[in-house]
């Protein structure tokens, strides 16, 4: 139940904050009670490595969770071809929830406790009341399902997710949750790589580069679910061995060309197999940071990474072709 419970916080977290974020306040909340078991205990490897695959997977699921979400919704609004907030999860999130309750039972057995009854005290510590005034958690809590309510009820309202973002800053910010310090930190430098790859996308569209390169593809000899699966399974290796953001760069606008009259059932999956590459300490920054800790090795992370890249891509593919 503990691991459980802690796949599941930080899953939930990471569709809608920084998947790096989640994963650094997870493996800070959970790290006494990883140092309470013994030095021998396998399963201290099972929390550790629980938070950096859910904190990836729970990116998958909404447009904002991850960079290649972002990248592919662009990608499709660009053509005329919008997917809103709901329609991301609808497409997504499944598959995600699906690959982390097969997570959490792979690492229920491959680390099984040592113990039958975890220490507990140092979570109990770590967890004491904040000195912070109250009414700004709460206030938090209150903008933070606001924000999330208006995302997925966009269609009836109509206001488009971009605008709604802006109702965190400005209320966190006039209320003081939030001054010029904590918005100076956050990662403009990830926020412009986005924007920099929505316009490398789209001068490959229309400059005629995509069509060529597609041009010189065998297309004609697979079927158009081979292709899907091809294009998610080639950005999923991609992302192992480069930034994830730069792989769904390469790849949306080939897969828009390649996909025409199916380009969201296609883009999607491309996203998720962005986001399931989690073999290598630096294939996505809760890896690194899971790495960090000292407390898995490489192996660790190449043995359920593998499981991950084999299965989320086939997952999604299938899933989006009937949903999408």
């Amino acid at each position: 139940p503990l691991l459980a419970g802690s796949m599941g916080v930080t899953f939930v977290f990471s569709m809608f904050i920084s998947n790096t974020a989640a994963a650094t306040m997870m493996l800070a909340v959970m790290l006494p009670v990883v140092g309470s078991l013994g030095p021998q205990d396998r399963f201290r490897k099972a929390m550790v490595l629980g938070i950096a695959f859910a904190a990836n997977l729970g990116g998958m699921g909404t447009v904002i969770g991850s960079p290649p979400n972002a990248i592919a919704a662009g990608a499709l609004a660009n053509i005329q071809q919008p997917i809103d907030f709901f329609r991301w999860m609808v497409a997504a999130a499944p598959p995600a929830v699906l690959m982390v309750t097969l997570v959490w039972v792979y690492l229920v057995y491959r680390y099984r406790p040592a113990v039958k009854q975890l220490d507990l005290a140092a979570f109990a510590a770590a967890s004491s009341p904040s000195s912070l005034p109250v009414w700004r958690r709460i206030l938090v809590v209150i903008v933070f399902a606001t924000t999330v309510l208006l995302w997925l009820t966009q269609s009836f309202h109509g206001v488009p997710s971009t605008v709604v973002a802006f109702v965190p800053i400005c209320v966190l910010c006039a209320a003081g949750v939030l001054d010029a310090d904590d918005i100076c930190e956050i990662r403009w430098d990830v926020l412009l790589l986005i924007a920099g790859g929505l316009a490398l996308g789209l001068a490959v569209t229309e400059t005629g580069l995509a069509n060529w390169l597609v041009g010189l593809l065998p297309l004609n000899q697979i079927s158009k679910a081979a292709v899907i699966l091809l294009l998610a399974y080639a950005t999923m290796a991609l992302s192992n061995v480069m930034s994830n953001t730069a792989a769904a760069n390469i790849v949306v606008p080939i897969a828009i060309v390649i996909a025409v009259g199916a380009e969201a059932a296609t883009v999607v999956p491309v996203a998720v197999g962005a986001s399931s590459a989690m073999c290598l300490s630096i294939s996505t920054p809760p890896n690194a940071i899971a790495y960090g800790t000292g407390k898995i090795t490489s192996s660790d992370l190449i043995q359920g990474g593998l499981w991950i890249g084999i299965l989320a891509p086939l997952v999604s593919v299938v899933w989006c072709s009937w949903v999408l």
